[in-house]
């Protein structure tokens, strides 16, 4: 099993656009990395 905050989630409670966009990069990544890995990707992370 694994669980992950997701960053977007975590950073925009900051209440800035510019650090949500990078939350929502970082959500991409990891959804990137597990593809790559052949793990189900949830509809969240693309």
């Amino acid at each position: 099993m694994f669980a992950i905050d997701r960053p977007s989630d975590t950073v925009s409670a900051l209440g800035r656009p510019e650090i949500t966009e990078v939350g929502r990069e970082l959500d991409r990544k990891v959804g990137a990395l597990l593809a790559h890995l052949g793990v189900p990707v949830p509809d969240e992370l693309t």
